[in-house]
């Protein structure tokens, strides 16, 4: 709401807890702050003041997030790129046995091509 709200329109929220829910949400911080502080002194209703807390506190911590990304510098993110993948001990061993049966296999062709059979 942009105007001031007076004690008599607050303290009439407080007569229901519909009434409550369906203003608190147009409610400033201080006037959320008046607000508790009527029903502490009231009727002191633990549930109500409760609720109030919760907005109010939600509030302020929005205004304070808000504060503090004002003052902070924009970064924009950076993109991560992912590094290469190690080979684990068990894959090197595995590459290494792969690597020796082709060297095993070229080297039976090779010496196949130079004995022909029946000489």
């Amino acid at each position: 709401m942009a105007h001031k709200i007076s004690d008599r329109q607050l303290k009439d929220m407080l007569v229901n807890w519909v009434d409550l829910n369906k203003d608190l949400r147009n409610l400033k911080e201080n006037d959320l702050q008046r607000l508790l502080r009527f029903e502490r002194d009231g009727k002191n209703r633990h549930t109500l003041i409760r609720r109030i807390y919760t907005r109010y506190s939600k509030m302020r911590s929005k205004r304070e997030l808000d504060e503090i990304l004002k003052t902070s510098p924009v970064k924009t993110p950076e993109k991560k790129t992912a590094a290469p993948k190690k080979k684990t001990v068990a894959k090197k061993k595995v590459a290494k046995k792969k690597v020796a049966k082709k060297k095993a296999a070229v080297k039976k062709k090779a010496t196949a091509k130079q004995d022909p059979p029946g000489n």
